[in-house]
């Protein structure tokens, strides 16, 4: 690993501590409200329409919504979020995707009890 991927990997590290209290309120939300559930799921059968094989396999074996945020996540804003087609109660764009990604990983690896 080069220095600059080992000052990268330290970055992401800080993030990924910052939405990891973020990530447990989700998870109690997630097993406690059916009608956000249902909200979610559609959201990612409509996101997954668009991935192939290899994008849903990289969700299942590197699960980490923190390196997904400028690529799948940007995209995500860009198609949905920003033209008002997805949201959740998050209060800016980028937390929003980062609720979906981290909904959309739960979703594809079976996580998530109907």
């Amino acid at each position: 690993m080069t220095d600059i991927d080992q000052k990268i990997e330290k970055l992401l590290e800080v993030s990924r501590e910052s939405v990891k209290c973020r990530h447990v309120f989700l998870d109690k939300k997630i097993e406690s409200n059916e009608s956000y559930r249902k909200q979610m799921n559609s959201y990612c059968d409509e996101i997954l329409k668009h991935c192939d094989a290899d994008i849903i396999d990289y969700l299942k074996t590197k699960p980490d919504s923190v390196k997904l945020h400028f690529g799948l996540g940007l995209w995500i804003r860009n198609n949905y979020i920003y033209k008002g087609l997805m949201h959740t109660l998050a209060p800016n764009a980028d937390e929003e995707s980062d609720e979906i990604i981290y909904y959309l990983i739960k979703y594809v690896c079976g996580e998530i009890k109907e």
